[in-house]
């Protein structure tokens, strides 16, 4: 039994995970607790796997479309997923209430307890069966219902008769076949007296026991992927209905009218749509104006390509991605703003980290990185790290402020494209990045002028 209704192929995301160091820094870094948060609404099972996705990208086209077919049917159809999820939710969540076990019971009681939570999950399938799907259901959602069908037609009832005879415990004369395509049957009669029921019930048991495990799994992933697909749907009903679209794997990274969905998510404005277009290099630097949205920016590519990889809509009118294994950031942090003892060292450190983890397939945003030193040394720094990085076949997209650096990353042939945050004439932000040549200065002098009007 598989679900597979966000995947092409059987995934366990029933496993314990939890958030690596590098993960965590990502999350901090883009800010992407907030569009967790939304997703979930306070929903733990969407929180999880909603997170999860994000840093498990997708990396084959087929794999990417597959998936996006399915969100944009749901985004079509909502009440149909959300149906599907609560009710996925309170079938699990009514059989728990009716599941005990001490750790010692007789094969005796599996067969009579595991029978009773079984039947009540064949009754949910058969729920499920009765409801009708959508129009124009997306083949995974067609290929998920076609194979319950076929697997249970006209089987539920016989099942549940089997089932209904097991629960009868007057001795045992049992006809025991549950369903050829569950990978458990039992081709024999079990006909025993009380005195030897728990040794003779012994194999059935098990028998049950097995397919109970298996349909509690298949359930427990149908909950996981369509809370995945909840958590897409309420997501979507607090961002703007334009810039939207659903990315396609390339060879290069490119972005028409991308913003970051935090300004309309947290500020309640309109968020300024900007292009990325570096044209097959993997070295793009960001500079220009203080408080001219750079780091916004970076976030906004950020979490397109999360919010891409996971085979979600992105905020732009056009989005192409390079298959990356992961998204990786080094941040300036608050706390290298404090005492000046160890901040190189906490910076060089956090990115030994992250090279000891990044694949070649990575893609590092780099904000203000080794601006705790002077501007030569954090130059040389930076240019030595991003070089190594380019060398490995890693994609890097760095904000910076240190003229030198700029200098170094043209010198050294890196073939950067370079952005430039847009300082009109009067001073004031556009807040749009404009490929430009770096300049030395980052008018500082503006935001001193504005603080003592």
């Amino acid at each position: 039994m598989q679900v597979n209704l966000i995947t092409l192929e059987k995934q366990q995301y029933l496993d314990e995970w939890s958030l690596t160091t590098s993960q965590k820094a990502v999350m901090a870094d883009l800010e992407l607790q907030p569009i967790v948060d939304i997703m979930a609404a306070d929903d733990h099972v969407i929180a999880k796997i909603a997170t999860r996705l994000f840093f498990t990208p997708l990396t084959t086209s087929r794999a990417l479309t597959w998936r996006q077919a399915t969100v944009k049917h749901a985004l079509m159809h909502p009440d149909y997923y959300e149906w599907l999820y609560q009710f996925t939710t309170t079938t699990i969540e009514t059989v728990r209430q009716n599941f005990w076990e001490l750790g010692h019971e007789s094969a005796s009681y599996h067969l009579y307890n595991k029978s009773r939570l079984l039947t009540q999950y064949l009754q949910a399938i058969g729920t499920i069966l009765d409801k009708p799907l959508p129009d124009h259901p997306a083949p995974a959602l067609q290929q998920w219902y076609q194979s319950l069908d076929t697997l249970f037609n006209g089987q539920l009832e016989p099942m549940k008769t089997f089932l209904r005879q097991v629960l009868f415990d007057h001795g045992y004369v049992l006809p025991a076949h549950l369903a050829t395509n569950l990978d458990t049957t039992v081709d024999e009669v079990i006909d025993v007296v009380p005195p030897h029921k728990n040794q003779a019930v012994m194999k059935l048991a098990t028998i049950l026991v097995n397919v109970y495990q298996e349909v509690v799994n298949w359930f427990q992933e149908l909950r996981l992927e369509t809370g995945w697909l909840v958590g897409v749907i309420q997501l979507s009903r607090r961002l703007p209905a334009a810039p939207r679209c659903y990315a396609t794997l390339a060879s290069s990274m490119e972005a028409q009218q991308l913003i970051n969905p935090l300004i309309s998510l947290l500020l309640n404005q309109p968020a300024v749509a900007n292009d990325f277009l570096p044209v097959q290099t993997a070295l793009t630097v960001i500079t220009g104006a203080n408080q001219g949205g750079k780091t916004t920016f970076l976030r906004a590519v950020g979490l397109g390509e999360l919010m891409a990889q996971a085979g979600m809509f992105v905020m732009a009118t056009c989005y192409q991605t390079p298959p990356f294994e992961m998204v990786l950031t080094h941040f300036k942090r608050e706390e290298d703003q404090g005492e000046r003892h160890g901040k190189l060292d906490d910076e060089l450190q956090r990115m030994d980290q992250l090279i000891h983890v990044m694949s070649t397939s990575s893609l590092v945003l780099m904000n203000e990185s080794f601006a705790s030193t002077n501007e030569h040394a954090g130059s040389q720094i930076n240019f030595q790290i991003t070089h190594g990085l380019l060398e490995a076949g890693v994609t890097v997209i760095a904000v910076s402020h240190q003229f030198e650096y700029t200098q170094l990353v043209q010198r050294y042939h890196c073939r950067p494209y370079f952005l430039v945050a847009q300082r009109q004439a009067n001073g004031n932000r556009s807040y749009h990045m404009l490929p430009a040549a770096p300049k030395a200065t980052s008018y500082g002098l503006d935001i001193y002028h504005r603080l003592i009007r």
